[in-house]
């Protein structure tokens, strides 16, 4: 999917005809274009600063540095995996919490200010249930004056959670549900998201994966009620690094994010049958880019803002190329 294409013939660099070579001026260009260059006038000119380059095409160096990014940019491709997956088998089923929240909130009328249950020497152990001045209910197990072990967290109006606690904090594995409509199913850590989980929203969306320190990092699946489909690497509940999105209309993209973007590069499948293999920034093509049309026909040049601007070849369905300008889309020669 990667691509570090030549500035003239826009194809990608390989260790073969397209090599990449670097001029004396320190412009790099394909091996097969510095020789058309070069056959067709008398003097060889860089297309970017018309510096002259006397040497003869086999005694230029080859530009190493593109070479390592090719390798680098193949390796990382190899090293990408979406997931599919992700969830664990869990220690209690949703059903099973579900029913303990419902079992203390139907008797929390019952339940008085203060505790009640089991104590030793004035320190809560063992089961009992701690109702704060503000409205808070604990149903479940405590060790040394804390909640520890499994219980059941009330706060009227806001949340309510079960599943295990260390410390007063909820530690393990467990489900928190608020008043919101949003629910999360999961492994705790320090009071707080932490492992392999699941948040459930209010409006149907979803999101399976990894969490840290409360906030989605890692990788997941996202899912929207509408089809949409977002599955890849996160950090700090946004989607960044390499992922792949599904959209409702068919479309389909393949490649790099940042803070929710498409940023990098990527390939971007049409629900038409069109095709965009290039880079984007700020979820736009953007920069260096291949459009393949549905008629099998090309467009290799610069994309600005979602637009083509500046040079490009055109390659017909049968082969035939040609050069094309563009400005902000709109095609002037």
């Amino acid at each position: 999917m990667e691509e570090i294409v030549c500035d003239i013939c826009f194809e990608e660099y390989n260790d073969n005809i397209r090599l990449p070579m670097q001029l004396s001026c320190g412009h790099t260009f394909c091996k097969t274009c510095i020789c058309d260059v070069k056959s067709r006038h008398s003097i060889l000119e860089c297309p970017h600063d018309r510096a002259v380059d006397n040497r003869d095409v086999n005694n230029m160096p080859r530009n190493y540095l593109v070479l390592d990014m090719l390798s680098q940019f193949e390796d990382y491709k190899k090293s990408q995996s979406l997931p599919k997956n992700i969830f664990q088998q869990t220690p209690y089923d949703r059903s099973t919490l579900e029913m303990k929240i419902e079992e203390t909130i139907k008797n929390s009328k019952d339940y008085p200010v203060g505790f009640s249950g089991e104590s030793d020497k004035q320190l809560l152990n063992g089961f009992g249930v701690l109702v704060s001045e503000n409205g808070e209910i604990y149903r479940g197990e405590f060790r040394n004056g804390k909640r520890n072990g499994f219980g059941v967290l009330l706060n009227p109006g806001y949340s309510s959670f079960a599943g295990n606690f260390i410390d007063d904090q909820r530690e393990g594995y467990g489900l928190q549900k608020w008043m919101s409509g949003n629910s999360y199913i999961g492994e705790w850590s320090r009071d707080k998201f932490s492992g392999k989980g699941k948040i459930y929203y209010f409006d149907g969306s979803l999101y399976e994966g990894d969490f840290r320190c409360g906030v989605k990092e890692g990788k997941g699946i996202y899912e929207w009620p509408n089809g949409s489909k977002y599955r890849g690497d996160f950090a700090n509940d946004k989607f960044e690094g390499y992922g792949e999105m599904i959209y409702s209309n068919g479309d389909v993209y393949e490649g790099n994010w940042k803070n929710d973007k498409r940023d990098g590069r990527g390939k971007l499948k049409i629900h038409g049958g069109h095709e965009y293999i290039g880079e984007f920034k700020d979820d736009q093509k953007h920069g260096k880019g291949t459009m393949v049309y549905s008629d099998k026909s090309k467009f290799r040049g610069h994309f600005l803002n979602g637009k083509k601007h500046d040079r490009g070849i055109r390659t017909s369905p049968k082969g035939s190329k040609h050069e094309e300008l563009w400005k902000n889309g709109e095609k002037y020669y």
